[in-house]
């Protein structure tokens, strides 16, 4: 479905040229390798608001789904700074519903060692007593959060989580009721005589059309997927569990701005299509399967952006080129613009943007040998595109 330090670093571009066909790609490993060695980008989060204000996970070694340290921009990856607050092994950050808020999920999966920050402006950031959070998009100012203890009871850990809400941007929280099957964390360290629920809640989801509705995805005690979601309809006080559609072993629920209003469900199973989505109009209480917006030939987008090539239009990044495709269908026409991408689209990680034509684009393309990510932008639609190289890192 992820989110440091002090000085500031330019982010020395490289012009990669006007037309730069698939089969002169290579061009942009040789920009990276002629400057100073980069760092591996390994996820950027773009504001809602801004598109120019983004920020970016980096590595100085192996690839990860967190990263090593944060930088930020405010000039669209022209220069980084970084943030002002030790955090590492960082997920990507959050931003709240019209740039209101950021939060960042850092630190070991353990949840002894993970801990969320927040931040009104980039600058000053306090801590979250939950290790992750969810923002309502309905009212940006109420938040949840989920406190969990990730360690299997045969690393010392156990199965408790509790769940907290804050009405002022996490500022300020109380502690919710107990989801089903749920033991709530009674302080930092569990002992043998702590009576462990037999799940934990991996994360929280908010309705996209009520604010008091939020979702609680459950794992087992080994940290393994289930088909277990609890929901409430009064911001905690009271839960219940949902129904999963046909019977499925695994199954958790998020939200998509291409399926607008509706509650959205994925499945591990195997057997099951990839590009398989369930759909609920009703808090998750039926469901109904489709598949994912901007699929092509039964595979997923590996990201997707809306009008920056063209407005009125979603573009799904497929391994084959850029496609165009309208609300929730299926990938249509190619656009001509892939063959000027700066890596092969199999290579692209990732993708964001703003949301207007002419807006910032940003891609996360891998090295020819698969051993670097490096960021890339483009302003003008992706006729030309800028490589993006994080060259140094302060100690």
């Amino acid at each position: 479905m992820i989110s440091l330090r002090f000085p500031s670093v330019l982010a020395a571009g490289l012009l990669l040229g006007s037309a730069l066909p698939a089969t002169v790609v290579g061009q942009a490993d040789k920009a990276y390798q002629s400057a100073a060695r980069s760092l591996d980008v390994v996820w950027i989060t773009v504001s809602p608001v801004n598109p120019r204000n983004i920020y970016i996970g980096v590595m100085n070694g192996n690839y990860l789904p967190t990263s090593d340290r944060v930088m930020g921009s405010t000039d669209g990856g022209t220069t980084f700074k970084y943030v002002p607050r030790a955090m590492d092994a960082c997920e990507p950050f959050l931003f709240g519903p019209g740039g209101t808020s950021i939060s960042g999920t850092c630190g070991d999966d353990n949840a002894a060692d993970q801990y969320t920050l927040r931040s009104a402006d980039g600058k000053l950031w306090n801590d979250v007593p939950y290790n992750q959070v969810a923002i309502s998009p309905l009212k940006p100012y109420r938040w949840y959060g989920v406190q969990s203890d990730f360690q299997s009871p045969d690393s010392g850990g156990g199965c408790f989580s509790t769940v907290g809400v804050s009405i002022d941007a996490g500022r300020r929280w109380r502690e919710a009721s107990t989801p089903p099957d749920i033991a709530p964390m009674a302080n930092d360290s569990h002992s043998a005589t702590d009576k462990s629920g037999s799940n934990e809640v991996n994360s929280l989801v908010a309705d996209p059309t009520r604010a008091n509705t939020v979702y609680a995805n459950y794992t087992d005690c080994d940290y393994n997927s289930t088909s277990l979601v609890a929901s409430s309809q009064d911001g905690g006080v009271n839960w219940t569990m949902l129904s999963v559609p046909d019977g499925l072993q695994t199954f958790v629920v998020h939200t998509d701005s291409h399926e607008p209003g509706l509650l959205v469900g994925t499945t591990e199973d195997q057997g099951i299509p990839a590009d398989r989505i369930y759909l609920s109009r009703d808090q998750g209480q039926t469901w109904s399967a489709s598949t994912c917006p901007g699929q092509l030939h039964g595979i997923c987008p590996i990201a997707v952006v809306d009008n920056v090539f063209g407005a009125g239009q979603s573009y799904a990044f497929l391994q084959s080129g850029i496609y165009a495709f309208k609300r929730s269908g299926p990938a249509r026409a190619r656009l001509a613009i892939s063959t000027r991408l700066p890596v092969p689209a199999s290579r692209i990680e990732d993708a964001r943007a703003g949301s207007h034509l002419g807006d910032p684009i940003y891609l996360l393309g891998n090295t020819a040998d698969g051993n670097h990510t490096y960021l890339y932008r483009s302003t003008n639609s992706g006729v030309t595109w800028k490589a993006l190289p994080v060259r140094t890192l302060p100690h």
